[in-house]
């Protein structure tokens, strides 16, 4: 491809594979602070589920896709990151099923019913059709969940620049944190290479927008910061911009002041001792942001 020898392809798919699954492997654990939460609160709070939903189908299809389109075993870093990112998201969605009231369960599961059916369905076919030896299985898994897989990412990749409008007008980088910009572009770039050289377009396409909506984030991040001469947020965020923050965010693994509850954050008035203590004068921790993928 473009001159590169079998050599060099491989060299460089045998890189950009495990680092890019190794990245997606971390995105994926900064929902585990989200597990966390919830269970020590024994409430979803302000969390969405949406995100999860998104991630939930994202990884199913990644999955059928990298197993109906395996060839040569191209597909195998694609699966393994795929695999773990699905059985977090499960474990994370199954939690939140857990905490939510009947009435946001009952949202949960009328939004979340059509589209898991329908992977589920499409599961079925794929594994069911090539128990039955019908040989257009694998290229019609492919070409379906690959697409689709392609779409799903781009919308993943593209979401965040919700904020861009919404910092631009208030010159607040609040709505537009640095380290989801950041994490974009470095989880992009080990997929778009790999894609690329083993030309998958279903791959390469969707981080190359990645890259390219990452890097202006963060450059909107830098001329914001020079010009409002506000003080920068790195982890913060409005709540539009972590509903879709699916691409997963490293700063939601750092621990930041406001979600620390400690003694000498507390009012000078608040004793632990006192029963009749207030506790919502105490520091509310920010909201974690949620898991891309390749």
């Amino acid at each position: 491809m473009f001159g590169l020898s079998k050599e060099a392809v491989a060299i460089i798919s045998n890189i950009m594979g495990p680092l890019g699954t190794l990245l997606a492997c971390v995105m994926f654990g900064s929902s585990i602070g989200v597990i966390r939460q919830v269970i020590r609160d024994k409430s979803i709070g302000k969390f969405s589920y949406i995100p999860y939903l998104l991630q939930l189908c994202n990884c199913s299809l990644w999955v059928i896709y990298s197993l109906g389109d395996w060839g040569d075993g191209s597909k195998l870093w694609c699966f393994v990151a795929n695999g773990l990112g699905l059985t977090i998201v499960i474990l994370t969605y199954s939690v939140y099923a857990s905490y939510c009231t009947p009435d946001e369960f009952r949202a949960l599961r009328k939004t979340s019913a059509p589209p898991l059916i329908a992977i589920i369905a499409f599961a079925l076919y794929v594994v069911f059709a090539d128990v039955a030896g019908k040989p257009t299985t694998p290229e019609v898994a492919a070409l379906a969940s690959g697409k689709a897989c392609m779409i799903l990412n781009l919308i993943m990749y593209m979401g965040p620049c919700a904020g861009l409008k919404e910092a631009l007008s208030k010159k607040n980088t609040e709505f537009l944190p640095l380290s989801l910009g950041v994490t974009t572009v470095v989880n992009s770039i080990p997929w778009f290479s790999y894609g690329f050289v083993i030309e998958d377009i279903n791959i390469w396409l969707p981080n190359a927008c990645g890259v390219f909506f990452g890097l202006l984030q963060v450059l909107c991040f830098a001329y914001l910061t020079k010009c409002a001469g506000k003080e920068a947020h790195l982890t913060g965020g409005n709540s539009a911009s972590q509903s879709f923050a699916t691409a997963g965010d490293f700063g939601a693994l750092v621990p930041t002041k406001s979600s620390m509850r400690n003694v000498s954050s507390m009012p000078a008035n608040m004793h632990l001792t006192d029963p009749m203590a207030s506790t919502e004068s105490l520091p509310q921790p920010e909201r974690a942001r949620v898991p891309s993928f390749p």
